[in-house]
């Protein structure tokens, strides 16, 4: 299980908010197993020089644009590598049937259904009916 730090707030260092997500991090951080929960805080990789939170970034300073989000995924990416190749530990190896990646985002809509994505397919499900 990833468990990743809340990002930064406020688009100015000084802002008093980073230090209350500092501190929740710190003690997310100590939920790392080093083997099925893994902690990783990658707030910095979204800061300036300065230690502030660039608009081509968090436009309202709270929430990643398309540019932040391909930052977050360079900043995980090394950490999904590595647990990928780990053993799953008593899970089951194969995936759910008709689906081939290991790796699965499942999705709950307000409707109910819940989506499953792979990387190669996609797939929608909805309670009591046959898969689709």
């Amino acid at each position: 299980m990833y468990l990743l730090g809340i990002f930064p707030r406020g688009a100015e260092s000084t802002d008093p908010v980073r230090a209350k997500i500092k501190e929740v991090n710190a003690a997310l951080a100590k939920l790392d197993d080093g083997e099925k929960t893994r902690y990783l805080d990658s707030g910095d990789k979204f800061l300036d020089s300065e230690g502030n939170l660039p608009a081509d970034i968090m436009p309202d300073a709270l929430h990643p644009n398309a540019k932040g989000y391909q930052i977050w995924t360079a900043a995980i990416q090394p950490l999904r590598d590595e647990m990928m190749r780990q053993p799953l530990m008593g899970l089951r190896r194969q995936p759910a049937a008709g689906l081939e990646a290991r790796e699965f985002l499942l999705v709950i809509n307000r409707d109910a259904t819940i989506a499953v994505t792979s990387e190669q397919r996609k797939r929608k499900f909805v309670p009591g009916a046959a898969p689709h």
